[in-house]
């Protein structure tokens, strides 16, 4: 074997450089030359922003309800106008004229609630009695129908007691007393996270952040599998400082794109960012790194290139009901608990919710920390243990098949 000359080192660590500048720099360029990558960079641009703008009003508002009025007293009448004044709904201008009208109403859709006052309502609150009303609710959509409840049923309680504290201090009670003999406990309601229960601040950060956890999937793999970025890899494959810079570009264009999610799309819908820049900038690096290690987790374990991509759509697609946004991951059964648990996005929407919420330190975020690292720990060994057995497979495959191949 020769020598290498003494000046080999510093040649071979300059080509080093050339190629990785050249993977970094190729890279960036086909977000604009290859019409798949930029379709792909302007969908997530564009899907983020529209899924701000849909939730921009924060809550649910003039949803459209109808109120059967069969007492038509002045009690029923107060009832209606606190009705109309929430925010969430919008009473009909034409009310309906039978239980029979108000159910079509329902069944067809016209309205999501219907509210009806029997006659005997007034009658039953001024005589201390127990009055009912029946509320009909729209359950098909359980945004809309819990929101409809809530802001009926508040209604209906409110206007309730206020009829029964009238009565009460009309039979002598006194003032101060009457208030705690109608209504003797008072809830007083606080929010965690999110204080005005909007439903904007449960869904928002979770979309946006959803979408790149996807969109970081699926540039990973166009680097690692070469076809799928519509570039065929130079024979003899691409020198493995290319393949690096291509990555390094990938991670911090994914970087950029997540810091512009939170400090310029949240804010859309009012959810500004709490916690101090370079904590946030640490965690969602995190999920950047643990994304890009997960794309390479399934091109070493499965078979085929065509095959890692699709698993690791399907996974992309499924991690944000996997990372209990959606639903409580305690409700899943244990396997699915196990998958959900080594997705980047889980501990990330996680930690989201502490740091975008509240002025968190570094001591807040350590169970999340903790969580990155077992996960790095996890997908790091799959690729240590997976590639060298995928290569010393597609060796032996290659053999056979030339072995095999007819001269």
């Amino acid at each position: 074997m020769p020598e290498l000359a003494p000046d080999d080192g510093p040649a071979k660590r300059h080509c080093l450089m050339r190629d990785f500048a050249r993977g970094f720099g190729d890279q960036a360029l086909r977000f604009v030359r290859i019409p798949r990558m930029a379709i792909l960079l302007v969908m997530l641009l564009a899907l983020s922003w529209l899924g701000m703008d849909i939730y921009r009003s924060l809550v649910l508002t003039d949803i459209p309800v109808a109120v059967l009025d069969l007492d038509n007293s002045h009690i029923s009448r107060t009832l209606r106008e606190y009705l109309s004044s929430a925010r969430e709904l919008r009473v009909t201008a034409k009310p309906p004229q039978s239980v029979e009208e108000a159910q079509g109403m329902l069944t067809r859709g016209d309205v999501a609630a219907i509210l009806v006052i029997p006659d005997d309502l007034s009658t039953d609150l001024k005589h201390g009695r127990r009055p009912r009303v029946l509320l009909a609710v729209d359950g098909s959509n359980i945004v809309i129908g819990k929101n409809v409840y809530k802001a009926m049923a508040k209604a209906v309680g409110t206007v309730a007691a206020g009829v029964q504290i009238t009565y009460v201090t009309r039979l002598g009670e006194p003032k101060d007393l009457a208030m705690g003999r109608v209504v003797p406990v008072v809830i007083e309601e606080q929010f965690a996270f999110n204080p005005g229960t909007n439903y904007a601040i449960y869904v928002g950060a979770p979309l946006l952040f959803f979408l790149l956890h996807v969109f970081i999937l699926l540039c990973t793999l166009t680097v690692l599998i070469p076809e799928a970025s519509g570039v065929p890899a130079p024979p003899g494959g691409e020198p493995k400082a290319s393949i690096a810079g291509r990555l390094l570009m990938i991670a911090l264009l994914c970087l950029g794109l997540g810091l512009m999610q939170i400090y310029a799309y949240l804010p859309h819908i009012e959810v500004v960012a709490q916690s101090a820049f370079p904590l946030v900038l640490a965690m969602l690096a995190a999920m950047v790194v643990l994304d890009m290690l997960m794309a390479g987790a399934c091109l070493m374990v499965l078979p085929t290139s065509v095959s890692s991509m699709q698993a690791a759509i399907v996974l992309g697609m499924l991690s944000l009901m996997f990372s209990g946004a959606t639903w409580p991951t305690d409700m899943f059964p244990h396997a699915l608990q196990t998958v959900g648990s080594v997705m980047p996005l889980t501990p990330f929407l996680k930690a989201s919710q502490v740091f975008l919420n509240y002025p968190v330190a570094w001591d807040d975020m350590s169970g999340y920390v903790a969580d990155f690292g077992r996960q790095a720990a996890v997908l790091g060994g799959v690729i240590m243990v997976a590639a060298p057995v995928r290569h010393l497979t597609r060796g032996l495959r290659d053999r056979l098949f030339r072995r095999g191949r007819p001269t």
